[in-house]
């Protein structure tokens, strides 16, 4: 899966998905425009629904998320550690308030993502690029010498963005950007390796910790004086350890998992972690972690989510600063927000008013922990270990 030309570094482009945007007549986005462009692409996708074998694509080198990342089976069953976090934080997300009225339990699709990005590293040539694309990525050219030559200056290139328009800011050090981690890129070695084992890790539990150490309590008009009192004295205390880029990520989507680990790397290049959020990382150097901006002009494309337009914006313009990519990522890639697979699957759910019938059609180790819920014994007591 290694492919190079005139361009200084040789590059594998990787994604994963569900065997259906494999073999359907018309295949997913990336799928259909890696074989337009004649690009070779590994896919990690998720087990076929029965044991028919497929076949892929022509310059599709498929392999099974099991196969590659057998790691993650605790993380799927029901009752597991991921489980447990939804459990305690109420299955909210600041992008997605209401998780429990779809039902599904998306950090174990998403962390398939970043499993897939660990099989792809491992694999890689030291120094090589590995690309990775959502399967809703569309490819509109081929990566060239100035893309390759950006991606080998940095352990990790993405795309960041915020909320809202008057968010923007272009500081590293600004707590309220996030990642699009629809387009990310990665020169093989031990930083990129380690920056998503650590984001393995937080699907392993690690999340969970810290989210029982950071979340600060409500301080509203429901409570006395007295209790507002000692709450807003725990919030000061925590605020040493959990800053507010920590506390502003504590959540599973990977959107907040990338870029929690890389607000971390930002400000460990000025002073140490906070003891909570170190004890987490394991193997990441996160002071050694040179990361890059792909500037991605968001008002060239309309992003639609059903019948309403969604924005995200974007703050790094082309060469706005030392670490943003002098070209914008627009020329080579599209990210058609919302129509991948996990917004596939949601989307059918959500277009299910009745609960019952809703929820019967998920999977049971795919459905958020409703009332009554109960861990495995072993979710907490067992060490996730990614091998």
């Amino acid at each position: 899966m290694l492919a190079s030309g005139s361009a200084p570094l040789e590059f594998t482009i990787v994604s994963s998905m569900p065997v259906r945007f494999l073999t359907t007549p018309e295949p997913q986005r990336l799928v259909a425009t890696c074989a337009a462009l004649k690009l070779p692409l590994l896919v990690v996708h998720d087990p076929p629904p029965d044991a028919t074998p497929f076949v892929p694509p022509p310059g599709v080198t498929a392999v099974e998320i099991f196969e590659a990342a057998p790691y993650l089976w605790p993380l799927m069953r029901p009752g597991s550690i991921i489980d447990v976090f939804y459990n305690e934080t109420n299955a909210a997300e600041p992008f997605e308030r209401h998780m429990r009225y779809h039902g599904i339990a998306s950090a174990k699709l998403l962390v398939r993502k970043v499993a897939a990005m660990a099989y792809a590293l491992r694999r890689a040539r030291r120094d090589t690029a590995v690309i990775w694309a959502d399967a809703d990525v569309e490819l509109l050219r081929p990566p060239d010498a100035a893309f390759l030559r950006f991606v080998a200056a940095h352990d990790v290139s993405y795309v960041p963005f915020v909320q809202k328009k008057q968010d923007r800011s272009a500081a590293l050090r600004d707590a309220r950007w996030r990642v699009d981690s629809g387009v990310m890129a990665f020169r093989a070695g031990d930083a990129a390796l380690g920056l998503v084992t650590s984001a393995l890790g937080l699907y392993g539990g690690g999340m969970l910790r810290l989210s029982r150490r950071c979340r600060t309590p409500v301080t509203g008009n429901g409570k006395s004086i007295l209790l507002r009192r000692i709450a807003l004295q725990e919030e000061a205390a925590w605020g040493r350890d959990c800053p507010r880029w920590l506390t502003a990520n504590l959540f599973l989507n990977d959107v907040y998992v990338w870029a929690l680990l890389l607000h971390a790397a930002a400000a460990n290049a000025t002073g140490p972690l906070p003891p909570a959020l170190a004890a987490e990382l394991g193997g990441f150097d996160a002071s050694r972690l040179s990361q890059g901006w792909l500037a991605y002009n968001f008002s060239r494309q309309r992003v639609y989510a059903g019948r309403k337009k969604v924005h995200y914006p974007t703050f790094a313009a082309p060469g706005a600063t030392a670490w943003t990519s002098p070209f914008d990522l627009r020329d080579y890639a599209l990210h058609h927000i919302q129509t991948g697979p996990y917004s596939a699957v949601r989307n059918v759910q959500e277009r299910v008013h009745n609960r019952t019938a809703k929820m019967g059609r998920l999977e049971s180790w795919l459905r958020i922990p409703g009332s009554g819920f109960v861990a495995r014994s072993d979710a907490e007591s067992s060490e996730f270990r990614i091998v």
